[in-house]
């Protein structure tokens, strides 16, 4: 078998991630204990068998344990969703992001080790002068180590770029050649000191520069072991980045924006344009906060979800629950949109963390109970790191399950405040009677302020003012035609529209219920409100959103029908395919949605109901309860 030349940086990557020491290297693959330090300073190349060993290990790490059946197994990271290189850190790690970096490698560490954070110390600028430390971690009890802590006091050099064995030394020492007080009092304290650097160096070179440190603090009179001198180069940390994806995902969304993948940092969420508004102060986040603290998230295999309906505010609420003035957890989120990133994306994604062994609080928006399901199980494995909270916009029936949170619609003080921020120019009144509208459903009048351009004061503006303004934007378009699909959408809820494409579905008989629409009417309609942002975008299903336009709109589309045709609706037993609806009628599905218009002061539920039930009606009856459909609609 001919044998592969390995560089001496190649047999390093494979040796970390088979998560072997040089020193355990050499005993269990052969070669002896200083072998594997040669081979990775390049003054030796290793024999062609230990060379296609080392390949052979590098496609299955599994193999690892029939070499050392006698000890327990040195656990094996299987490869994450997203990987940091040591590319990644050398060519585009800023000296701006390094201290970010760093804090958040030492908050993921402290977290998934249940080492107390409140040791950490970061320095928020390594330009200024810093007296040899840029940031430090330090505990008592816990473990006496990690894997990337050598030691219960840790203090941190910060260099970006080559620095030489010299610079490395006098990086310690004061320009009078004494040791710098803060790196003396450290080292008196029982510290590791350690440089981060973020160039690229042999084994040989990083051995080099702790030398130099050493005989620089010998020279100066401080006499400490070899251990307590560590310099790490790119490819450690980006192993290090590795073992904790959320600080993964910061990291390339740092260096390789637009290729990271369905899940973003928390940072990145908070960056998103729904979250763009400034936070007001929200009576709904503490029991919240107490939620998530009694689902114990902050541990592995815990799953949470919460649920209510768009528009108020739950997003936002989740996402300052894990605030860094909160939570310790922001460094460990990863987020994703069920809905942008598709389901196949998500349960890939989980699946590939959950296997790698990384520690990750996994946050999924817009997530049905489908995937909800398919990933809590995955979360739940017993070898799996990861923790779960799951977001949706449909409460489901009957009373919630222990694991399931609802938030309730935004009081008046928060909608109003919501409408300050992003109007502060509008009169009290306006504000007020736009809150009152918006009936706490902040996003709702956000959205109105923006497309507002009536001369009308919003305090004069009518209920319909208000929704059109929601439903047509600022430049309408196709007005008429807008205003009939919406009414219908809102009509029936969840539908089967296929915007982009022309299946047979429920389009056609949706479009023959409204007023001079056909079906690529119906679609065009549709496509219009999905830009807008009025309509979500399930596949190819759409919903309008949310429920006080819904009660509007579906209020006008009732009372424009009339009672003939109030019989049609209900009565047309033909079959659907409802997302999510256990294959309702299209009939049952107007019936479901009617109850939300059973609400003072709307009465059009109950005129319905009296006519269709009336004596003689369609509803009468044996027979008129057994026809195709009628039951469901009941």
């Amino acid at each position: 078998m001919l044998s592969i030349p390995l560089e001496p940086e190649q047999i390093r990557i494979i040796r970390e991630g088979l998560g072997l020491s040089q020193r355990e290297a050499g005993q269990v693959l052969g070669g002896g204990p200083n072998a594997f330090a040669k081979y990775e300073s390049g003054s030796l190349a290793p024999a062609a068998a230990l060379a296609n060993l080392l390949l052979v290990l590098k496609d299955n790490p599994g193999a690892l344990g029939a070499l050392q059946p006698d000890r327990a197994p040195v656990p094996v990271r299987r490869p994450l969703p997203f990987e940091v290189t040591s590319q990644h850190i050398e060519e585009r790690m800023s000296k701006q992001a390094f201290p970010d970096l760093l804090r958040l490698l030492l908050q993921a560490e402290a977290l998934s080790h249940g080492i107390p954070r409140h040791g950490i110390h970061v320095a928020a600028n390594v330009d200024a002068p810093d007296g040899g430390e840029d940031g430090r971690i330090q505990w008592e009890g816990g473990p006496a180590q990690t894997q990337f802590l050598p030691a219960r006091f840790v203090q941190f050099q910060l260099k970006t770029g080559d620095i030489s064995p010299a610079a490395a030394g006098r990086e310690v020492l004061s320009k009078t050649g004494e040791v710098k007080p803060m790196v003396r009092s450290a080292f008196e304290a029982g510290a590791t000191y350690m440089v981060l650097s973020t160039h690229a160096y042999t084994q040989q070179q990083l051995e080099a520069r702790e030398k130099r440190v050493r005989d620089a603090l010998g020279g100066a009179g401080l006499a400490v072991e070899d251990a307590r001198v560590q310099f790490r180069d790119a490819s450690q940390l980006a192993s290090w980045v590795n073992t904790h994806p959320a600080v993964a995902a910061w990291l390339l969304e740092k260096t390789e924006p637009g290729l990271l993948g369905p899940f973003q940092s928390w940072s990145h969420w908070a960056g998103r344009s729904e979250s763009a508004s400034p936070w007001v102060e929200d009576k709904r986040l503490k029991p919240l906060c107490q939620f998530l603290h009694q689902r114990a998230i902050n541990k592995p295999r815990s799953t949470a979800r919460i649920v209510g309906l768009w528009g108020i505010g739950k997003s936002r609420l989740a996402l300052e629950a894990f605030h860094p003035t909160r939570s310790d957890l922001s460094s460990l989120v990863l987020y994703a949109v069920e809905t942008d990133a598709g389901s196949v994306a998500i349960k890939t994604t989980v699946q590939r963390l959950a296997d790698s062994g990384g520690r990750a609080v996994v946050v999924v928006d817009q997530c049905p109970p489908e995937t909800h399901r398919a990933i809590a199980g995955m979360v739940e494995r017993e070898t799996s790191q990861l923790s779960l909270l799951t977001l949706e916009d449909q409460i489901p029936a009957g009373t919630l399950n222990e694991s399931t949170y609802r938030v309730d619609e935004a009081p008046d003080a928060v909608t109003e405040a919501v409408i300050n921020q992003v109007a502060p120019g509008l009169q009290g009144g306006d504000q007020r009677r736009l809150a009152q509208f918006s009936r706490g459903f902040p996003k709702l009048s956000i959205l109105i302020v923006q497309a507002w351009q009536g001369s009308t004061p919003l305090g004069h503006a009518t209920d319909n003012d208000l929704v059109e303004a929601y439903i047509l934007g600022r430049n309408p378009q196709e007005r008429d035609l807008i205003l009939k699909s919406a009414r219908l959408l809102a009509t029936f809820g969840l539908v089967g529209i296929g915007i982009d494409s022309q299946e047979d579905n429920q389009v056609d008989r949706i479009a023959r219920l409204g007023r001079n629409l056909n079906s690529q009417d119906l679609r065009d309609g549709a496509r219009m409100l999905a830009e807008r942002g009025v309509v979500r975008r399930w596949g190819r299903y759409v919903s309008l959103e949310p429920l006080p336009i819904v009660m509007k709109l579906a209020e006008q589309q009732w009372k424009e029908w009339g009672k003939n045709q109030w019989e049609t609706v209900l009565t047309d037993g033909a079959p659907s395919a409802m997302m999510f609806a256990d294959d309702l009628s299209l009939n049952a599905q107007a019936a479901k949605h009617l109850k939300f218009l059973n609400q003072p002061p709307l009465t059009i539920a109950q005129e319905v109901v009296k006519h269709v039930c009336r004596y003689g009606g369609p509803f009468e009856g044996r027979q008129g309860i057994l026809a195709p459909g009628h039951a469901e609609a009941l």
